[in-house]
């Protein structure tokens, strides 16, 4: 819809006082001319003035003519949906919980889509083009709800976004924690939390922590964490095979766990005895009365390779520091050190590449970064951090 209004600079009727006395100026100076000149060529002179000191007047007042578009935008919402394999099990066997699909149905989405964004997320969101309830499978691994809270900064203005629904039973296995984004999020964010809140009778063997390489006859710790909700057990065995072949177990007293939960980390020693990618898992025997056996296990896979073990030093300039840690690694016969040292700038003596970051099982910063050490590396080496090394 179109509307149009005339504004000026000053009230309107100073403004029309000033034409008024103008006008009147105008025919008071044309009433009697030296010489006398005809009725009509007097008209004109008066016409003539009269129209200059208007067209002065009004330039004085600054005249704009306005026009306001308005346009009627419905505003859209973004329902983010967790695809995750724990989606599945809290309503397993459960008929006193509404399903998700359940939900979903309730929440009438289909009859606004053409203003809704529907996202399934595990380890980040996908826009779903066809949505429809039935294409959830829940098989994904990984629940990342930081990464739905972030997709939400890809929205601009303009997309007149009012708010976000999350659908999700709130376990989340990645990601940072997802209270403190939502604190910083300028747009509203609703959860609907599905699941029975109640603690269920259930062992959890946690993803494997371990390094992605590891060397021929050396020894690797393999790290767990075992949790535990209302069990109570004595000489459970947990198990740690390798490509199906058990080669270490351990014996653990679980406590009682039926008014807090019960969390214990399990460390084994692994020492392979062959080279190539090995799948480890560790395993917890079953406890009978448990509400699920899937989670019982939890599986790593790691390269085994012949070589040494490889160690890179990044270092900000040369220093007495760096010759001291050189000396002693260099003295290592089963590691082989790659130094790479800042010269001049971010220049370096030797320039390191991604497969050096990438084969590294330890990052040694030495005097790095400094204030010219280039972003882009400080980037990766932050990322191979994030993945488990030290």
């Amino acid at each position: 819809m179109n509307s149009y209004f005339f504004s000026i600079e000053g009230e309107y009727w100073l403004l029309i006082l000033l034409l008024l006395l103008a006008l009147a100026l105008t025919f008071f100076t044309h009433k009697n001319t030296i010489p006398k000149i005809s009725v009509s060529q007097k008209s004109i002179l008066i016409s003539l003035r009269s129209l200059g000191l208007i067209a002065l007047l009004l330039m004085l007042f600054e005249p704009s003519l306005n026009k306001i578009y308005s346009e009627k935008i419905t505003p859209r919402v973004a329902y983010f949906i967790d695809n995750s394999l724990s989606m599945a099990i809290e309503n397993k066997n459960n008929p006193e919980n509404i399903s998700i699909k359940e939900l979903l149905s309730d929440l009438n989405i289909d009859d606004n889509l053409e203003h809704s964004d529907i996202f399934f997320f595990g380890e980040e969101p996908i826009l779903q083009n066809n949505y429809s309830p039935d294409s959830l499978d829940f098989k994904e691994t990984s629940t990342n709800i930081s990464s739905a809270i972030e997709r939400l900064n890809r929205y601009s203005p303009d997309d007149n976004l009012a708010a976000a629904v999350i659908i999700s039973d709130g376990n989340f296995n990645t990601g940072p924690n997802p209270a403190h984004l939502s604190a910083f999020q300028t747009i509203p964010i609703f959860t609907l939390g599905t699941g029975d809140t109640n603690a269920r009778k259930d062992l959890l063997i946690s993803k494997i922590l371990t390094n992605n390489i590891v060397y021929k006859k050396n020894s690797t710790p393999i790290t767990a964490t075992l949790k535990s909700s209302g069990i109570i057990a004595e000489n459970v065995k947990i198990t740690l095979s390798e490509d199906g072949n058990e080669i270490g177990e351990q014996f653990i007293n679980i406590e009682d766990s039926k008014t807090s939960d019960f969390t214990k980390r399990i460390l084994f020693e692994y020492i392979p005895t062959s080279q190539g990618v090995k799948k480890l898992k560790i395993k917890i025997e079953h406890i009978k009365g448990e509400f699920i056996y899937e989670n019982n296990s939890a599986t790593a896979f790691v390269r085994v390779l012949e070589n040494k073990r490889n160690i890179v030093i990044f270092s900000g300039s040369p220093s007495y520091d760096l010759s001291f840690i050189s000396k002693y690694w260099d003295e290592k016969e089963e590691v082989e050190l790659k130094k790479f040292v800042q010269k001049s700038g971010s220049k370096f003596y030797n320039t390191p590449s991604a497969e050096d970051l990438a084969q590294s099982e330890v990052i040694i910063l030495c005097g790095f970064p400094n204030s010219h050490s280039p972003i882009s590396l400080t980037e990766s080496i932050a990322k191979e951090v994030e993945k488990g090394k030290s």
